[in-house]
Parts: C-alpha cells; sequence; structure tokens
C-alpha cells in the first residue's frame, strides 16, 4: 500500500513538472516564430531586374498528365524576360502519356526543355534538371502547383537585391469546399508561420520544394546535396546541409506574388500518406534546432491527449489540461491570425478550434507510424 501510495505522489508531482516545462517551452518557442515573421519585411516588387542573371525552373513530374498543360502554360505567361529564364522539365518515368503531351506543347517555346530522368525518383529527376540547364540560380517547383505572372519577376528582384544564398519562397494552400480541406489549408498556414517565422530568427527549420531557389553553387558544393540514400526530402536536406555554414544567408521572402498554390489532399488515405511520408524523413536528420522542434511539438500533444482521460479521474490533471490549452492555444493563435491576415484567408481562423482538437490525434499517430513503418506507396511506387 504505501508503494502505491509513493508512486501515486511522484506521479503527481512529475505530472505537473512535465506540463509546465512543456507548454512554456512551447509557447515561448511559437512566438519567437510569431517575432519572427513579425519582424520580416513585406518585399515590394521595384522593376529592378539584373539581366545577365539567368535563372533555371526545375521542375520534376511523374503521371501529371492533367496538370502539364496549366504548368506550362503558367510558366510561359511569366513576366520575367524569355531570355533571363529557361524551363527544364524532366519525366521521371510517366506511364500515363505526361511526357508525350508535354512534348507537343513546348515544339514552340524555345526557353523549355524536356528530358527523361536518367535515374528514378523525384531527386534523381531534380539533379537531372540542374545538370542539363544553364542558369546561375535554381528554381525548383511541383508540376501540380500553380503561380501568378510575377512569380519569377519577383524572385528574380528578391536575389539581386538580397543576394541570399537560398529563398524559402510561400506554397499556399488551395482551399476546397469541404471540412476536411478547410482544416488541412490552416494547418498549412500554420506550417508557413512557423516556416517564416523560424527563417525570421536565422534558425530554418523548413522549406517546401515547391517553391524553393537556390543559387547552383550550393549543389556544386555539396558531395550528396540531395541525400539520395532517402527517398524523399530533396527540400529540406538541402536546407539542412547549407545551413551548418550559411545560415544567415537562408531567407524566407515575404511577399504574396511569390507564392505558388497547392491543392489540399482529397481523402483521409491521400493525406496520410503525405504525413507519413514528412515524418519518415526525420529519421536522418541531425540538426539541433529541427529535431528539439519536431519532439516538442509531437510531446505536446501526447501530453494533451494523455491528460484528456487523467483529466475525469481527477481535479489535478483537469487544471493541468486547462493550462495547457492555454499555453498551445494562444501562441497558436496569435501566429495564425497573423499569417492568415497578410495572406487574405482570415476566413480559415473559423476553424481554428475544431483544427486544435483533432490535430493532437494525428501528430502523435503519424509520428508512431512514420518512425516505426517500414514502407509506404507513392506516386505508383513503394518505399
Amino acid at each position: 500500500m504505501d508503494e502505491v501510495v509513493f508512486f501515486h505522489a511522484g506521479l503527481s508531482l512529475f505530472f505537473p513538472i512535465v506540463v509546465s516545462v512543456t507548454g512554456v517551452t512551447y509557447f515561448i518557442l511559437i512566438l519567437s516564430f510569431y517575432r519572427g515573421w513579425k519582424t520580416l519585411p513585406e518585399f515590394i516588387e521595384s522593376g529592378k531586374r539584373k539581366e545577365s542573371l539567368k535563372l533555371s525552373v526545375i521542375v520534376p513530374f511523374r503521371d501529371e498528365k492533367e496538370s502539364i498543360l496549366s504548368l506550362i502554360e503558367d510558366l510561359n505567361k511569366q513576366h520575367l524576360d524569355k531570355n533571363m529564364f529557361e524551363v527544364v522539365l524532366i519525366d521521371d518515368h510517366s506511364v500515363d502519356g505526361s511526357y508525350e503531351l508535354a512534348m507537343d506543347i513546348i515544339q514552340s517555346l524555345p526557353n523549355f526543355k524536356l528530358i527523361r530522368n536518367r535515374g528514378v525518383g523525384k531527386k534523381e529527376a531534380v539533379l537531372n534538371g540542374i545538370e542539363n540547364s544553364t542558369g546561375e540560380l535554381i528554381v525548383t517547383t511541383d508540376a501540380d502547383c500553380r503561380r501568378g505572372n510575377s512569380w519569377l519577376s519577383v524572385l528574380h528582384e528578391f536575389y539581386v537585391q538580397q543576394s541570399p544564398r537560398m529563398i524559402i519562397a510561400p506554397v499556399l494552400p488551395e482551399t476546397g469546399s469541404g471540412f476536411f480541406q478547410k482544416l488541412q489549408a490552416l494547418e498549412f498556414f500554420s506550417l508557413i508561420g512557423s516556416t517564416a517565422g523560424a527563417a525570421g530568427i536565422k534558425r530554418p527549420l523548413m522549406c517546401n520544394g515547391a517553391n524553393l531557389v537556390y543559387e547552383r553553387s550550393v549543389v556544386q558544393g555539396l558531395k550528396d546535396p540531395l541525400v539520395l540514400s532517402q527517398t524523399s526530402g530533396d527540400d529540406i536536406f538541402l536546407l539542412l546541409a547549407l545551413k551548418k555554414n550559411s545560415k544567415e544567408k537562408i531567407y524566407f521572402i515575404k511577399s504574396k506574388k511569390s507564392a505558388v498554390y497547392t491543392s489540399m489532399s482529397k481523402t483521409l488515405g491521400s493525406f496520410w500518406l503525405q504525413r507519413i511520408r514528412w515524418v519518415s524523413k526525420s529519421k536522418t536528420y541531425r540538426d539541433k534546432d529541427v529535431l528539439f522542434t519536431a519532439l516538442l511539438v509531437w510531446l505536446i500533444n501526447f501530453v494533451f491527449l494523455a491528460l484528456v482521460p487523467a483529466s475525469i479521474i481527477s481535479s489535478l490533471y483537469l487544471y493541468m489540461f486547462v493550462v495547457l490549452i492555454l499555453l498551445k492555444w494562444i501562441p497558436d493563435f496569435i501566429l495564425l491570425k497573423s499569417v492568415t491576415k497578410y495572406y487574405d484567408r482570415k476566413d480559415l481562423m473559423r476553424w481554428f478550434f475544431p483544427l486544435s482538437v483533432v490535430y493532437p490525434f494525428y501528430v502523435v499517430m503519424a509520428g508512431f507510424f512514420g518512425l516505426i513503418g517500414k514502407s509506404y506507396q507513392w506516386k505508383g511506387r513503394e518505399f
């Protein structure tokens, strides 16, 4: 009996410490991202150009027949002079006729070229594209994204003015009409806020290869820039490799015109596979900022879930649950409200509380399955 009482007393002391430390640390971290986001100056295009600077837009694709036409139209309508950029399309062994369709469309577009991936997978395709390009500045994007006509000109001018080694540019969600897609879109903005905020305090954590810019010399200066041994993460591994020596030269561009737009997952299955894919590559991360942030986010959501049944048993745990909600939801709300307001998507904030309730469940589960899972399927391939 004494042992049971002692264990209960120890647990009663241990749990409040865990909740307090986790909650306060998370509170400080997210507010630091908010500070980083707010201190980022908005970039306004002025028309300044450097004609000698050439951009190479690298677009790997696989089975994107439905997106190829809109992709090429978007890129061909860019305001940047045609002699200042080229587009390299890399077909990663499509079986739906994407290659043939792309070939037909670009026949009359001299600054477009189409090649087949020499290897297999997106990383090999990106490297093949870079090898077959001539630009000083590499711009990567995805075939299924949309972008405005000023996209390239804004990125070009930002580089001319700031001279960064890497530009992290925003990838914004195209919101569908359903509840599921609204929640995804709001979560996407939380990722954007964290990405921008971390870069703003000179501790970059994330980027998205759907809208990423870097100097050709970045790739040339690294032995294995995309970490080919890993099936995904062509963007984040390059960021982390560059961060070791040049984190002061990694910038987030705060500009609406620099954004590309991506659609949200239409089914729970595709959404789940995407999250598993994101988590699975974290096994090989060695960056302290990334590991600390990922562990903290997973831990606070795990504690959140653990306190739900515990709150029914004891009023002490109910009190801790309320405290943790405040420490988590307040900074989340502040950051999300600012980011969605800037990108003219304040309407999504009505979904903040539903997202805050369901978010811990799939974050915790994705953490487990992503780290222990052996394989998953993507684009018809098993990894």
